[in-house]
């Protein structure tokens, strides 16, 4: 909590730059306008422990038997995202969340804080760190989550001389001004989540969030998609 404390006074410290993700100091992935809205997919896997009440122990004579039981337990899903920004440069952001899993669907809100680090390169060019604090629930469970990794742009911005390794994308201005733009990115996710009807079944797990055009589009090198 004071790692986070910390991070969100720093972003709010920043001296207000309308518009600006780091004025003076472009790089590729970041133009000049930021628009509003934020918005990407993931695909999610996850490893961990859960514990489940047995069924079967009320139906068993005896007191050895425990009435709940802890197991491995895997998560696979599929999510979207969108935030709004809440700082003048966008770092700070508060959005909504959903997500199908082969358990239940989700869905509730979600704090984000970027540019934690400034820099940051995978998926052939250059983005930055995010850090995202979630609280939702599903049909029966409340759930909670922290992801951290990496996020850019989809679309590369900026000068032609801040491609990356010599990729041409035939957009060599700003992009116009608009609502929203997608993000490509993965992150680390830690979930945990309690059923509301027995606050002695949980799960946790730890898995990846991978987004995955951005994903497909770095392993085949397709040039023609940047």
């Amino acid at each position: 909590m004071r790692v986070c404390a910390a991070a969100i006074a720093l972003v709010l410290a920043c001296p207000a730059l309308a518009h600006a993700d780091d004025a003076g100091d472009q790089f590729a992935g970041e133009g000049l306008f930021r628009p509003p809205i934020e918005w990407s997919t993931w695909l999610r896997a996850s490893y961990g422990m859960a514990r489940e009440r047995d069924d079967s122990a009320a139906r068993t004579i005896g007191p050895t038997v425990s009435p709940e039981h802890t197991d491995g337990h895997r998560e696979l899903g599929a999510g979207i995202e969108a935030s709004l920004p809440l700082s003048p440069r966008g770092n700070l952001r508060l959005g909504g969340w959903a997500e199908l899993t082969d358990r239940n669907a989700a869905y509730g809100a979600e704090l984000v804080i970027t540019r934690v680090p400034k820099r940051m390169d995978m998926f052939l060019y250059e983005g930055h760190g995010i850090l995202a604090l979630r609280a939702g629930r599903s049909s029966d469970e409340r759930t909670f989550a922290i992801a951290y990794g990496y996020v850019a742009p989809y679309w590369l911005e900026g000068d032609c001389k801040v491609r990356f390794y010599g990729i041409e994308t035939g957009v060599c201005k700003p992009r116009p001004e608009r609502a929203a733009r997608y993000m490509a990115g993965v992150r680390l996710v830690a979930t945990v989540a309690q059923t509301i009807d027995d606050p002695h079944a949980w799960s946790a797990t730890f898995g990846i969030e991978l987004e995955p055009v951005g994903a497909l589009r770095m392993l085949t090198v397709a040039r023609s998609w940047y």
